[in-house]
């Protein structure tokens, strides 16, 4: 079998084809092209219609959390946090969700936290977001004894 190959021994267009032979016939169909007849028919066949705009409006709701059968309001970040879906929130992210243990001392405070502020888990879990477990912290001031500027109460850090 004579094949045609360039200097780095890849095949070369118009010559023997490598699989010729090898499952016992003759590859017909390599290198040759669809007919203009055969491709009007691959091209009638690849239209489709246009969707109504009922059915648009159905694709859109389809695609939304709130309407899929698993959504419950609620995610799990890969770093450990919780984050719940909050659209209305004024300090959502781009996902429209607000993390939980933010919400619960929101909650516990009676307002809404400011960015600087910081909320801090005591015992390290990430995902225990009780209210005796958090505690308000400023970024300067991670660790050491913070002051609420709000409640004028002291918090020690460890």
């Amino acid at each position: 079998m004579i094949t045609k190959r360039d200097s780095k021994g890849r095949f070369i267009l118009g010559g023997i084809s490598p699989n010729k032979g090898k499952f016992g016939e003759e590859s017909s169909s390599w290198g040759n092209k669809h007919s203009k007849e055969t491709k009007i028919k691959i091209g009638l066949s690849h239209k489709g219609r246009r969707h109504s705009s009922e059915s648009i409006v159905k694709m859109q709701n389809r695609k939304k959390k709130e309407n899929h059968p698993r959504w419950k309001g609620i995610w799990k970040h890969s770093s450990g946090y919780i984050y719940v879906y909050s659209p209305e929130h004024p300090n959502k992210n781009l996902r429209d969700s607000v993390l939980q243990h933010r919400l619960v001392m929101e909650k516990k405070l009676g307002r809404y936290l400011e960015p600087q502020e910081l909320v801090h888990h005591r015992n390290g879990i990430k995902n225990d977001n009780r209210e005796e477990n958090l505690q308000i912290v400023f970024l300067k001031t991670h660790y050491g004894e913070v002051r609420c500027p709000h409640c004028l109460n002291s918090f020690a850090i460890k």
